[in-house]
């Protein structure tokens, strides 16, 4: 019985094809058939319940036998997995640690193997970089004047892979002021004694911790500063006495006039508004300035003479009398006006609008002769800077 059994054992392996191997299915140590992706050891299963295991007999032949490859891989977070000829997308690697894959083909021998992918997927890396800075911040290759939080810079880490920054950054500013000294002698500023004329700067620390640059214009002047008044229609030096009457009289050398929108005149000892030999009225803020010396380097400011004009309006009341009204034709009516309406532009006009007389007002009483044309007049009074006054006559 028992060579009728190894008889039966040759027959076997003699009729089955040496293919048969492709029917061998890679089971766990557990006893599971291995279909899915996970890591696993290995031992070889019988064809079927059929045979026992005698069939293992010379599968140390090379590639005459199932085989069983471990590869292994690094990527980096994020990445695909290329190598070894396969591809592995980033959604199946979406995790840092250690990922496996099982991989089955036909060997050489032609037979179905199996290869295990073991890939190390290295973690990428982001942190955020903060700064408190005065006035700006040069942060990879980028200058930023104001606080910002958001900008990203990508570098490596040391695992090799990508490592995000993120800057926060609060950005404090540094101040800037001035004022204006006028001295006869000299001048100290913070424990520091100046002698001469010119500008000058210090530097503090604001409330913000960043610097705070003051400047000094400083005038040391041989002259003293000039006094400025409203006369009439000009601006004038007071009789070139700003230390006050019965003192030394200072002749400035130089002058350089201001009103609201800027320079307005220079070298005379008053300022007007002149055309054509008429004085307009003057109407803002005026000063003068002259020089503090005779290099006239520095100048230094007078006082500042503010106008508000006075413009002469006529109302209806500025004519006092109008007699008789109604008048008769051909004869005069008498027009009494107050003091305002002296100097203005009288004028009378018939009901269809023509002009029949213009002259100026030079009395309280000014004399009209009436049209000898029966009717409705106007009489008209307009000043040069005011609005008109208007009335009405009848003629019989």
């Amino acid at each position: 019985m028992k060579s009728a059994k190894s008889l039966l054992l040759l027959l076997i392996l003699l009729v089955v094809p040496s293919k048969m191997w492709a029917q061998f299915e890679v089971s766990t140590t557990g006893g599971g058939v291995v279909n899915e992706t996970g890591s696993f050891d290995y031992t070889l299963g019988q064809v079927s319940s059929a045979y026992d295991v005698g069939y293992q007999v010379g599968v140390h032949q090379p590639y005459a036998h199932p085989s069983f490859d471990t590869l292994r891989g690094v990527v980096c977070q994020g990445n695909d997995f290329v190598g070894f000829g396969y591809t592995i997308p980033a959604d199946s690697l979406a995790t840092a640690g250690v990922h496996s894959f099982l991989r089955r083909y036909e060997n050489a021998g032609g037979f179905d193997s199996i290869v295990t992918l073991i890939v190390e997927v290295l973690p990428t890396s982001s942190y955020t970089e903060e700064f408190v800075v005065c006035d700006s911040l040069v942060w990879h290759g980028s200058c930023y004047y104001n606080s910002v939080s958001g900008p990203t810079f990508t570098t490596t880490a040391a695992n090799g892979c990508d490592s995000v920054v993120t800057l926060s950054l609060t950005v404090h500013h540094s101040s800037r002021s001035s004022f204006s000294e006028q001295v006869s002698e000299s001048y100290t500023w913070n424990g520091q004694v100046y002698t001469a004329s010119g500008r000058y700067t210090q530097t503090f620390t604001n409330a913000a911790g960043c610097d705070s640059v003051v400047t000094l214009t400083l005038s040391l002047i041989d002259q003293p500063v000039p006094h400025i008044v409203a006369y009439r229609d000009k601006i004038v030096m007071v009789d070139h006495y700003p230390n006050g009457e019965n003192q030394q009289r200072v002749d400035y050398i130089s002058y350089r006039w201001y009103d609201d929108n800027g320079a307005v005149g220079s070298n005379l000892d008053h300022y007007c508004d002149e055309h054509e030999g008429i004085y307009r009225p003057l109407s803002g803020c005026y000063y003068v300035e002259v020089p503090t010396d005779r290099t006239q380097a520095y100048w230094v400011r007078s006082n500042t003479v503010c106008i508000v004009p006075t413009t002469k309006r006529i109302s209806e009341d500025a004519i006092l009398s109008l007699y008789p009204n109604p008048a008769r034709a051909g004869h005069n009516v008498v027009l009494t006006v107050d003091d305002n309406a002296i100097g203005a532009r009288l004028e009378l006009y018939d009901i269809n609008g023509r002009l029949l007389l213009d002259q100026t007002v030079s009395d309280n009483e000014t004399f009209i002769k009436m049209p000898l044309s029966s009717g409705g007049y106007t009489i008209r009074l307009t000043p040069k800077d005011g609005n008109p006054a208007i009335r009405k006559i009848i003629v019989r």
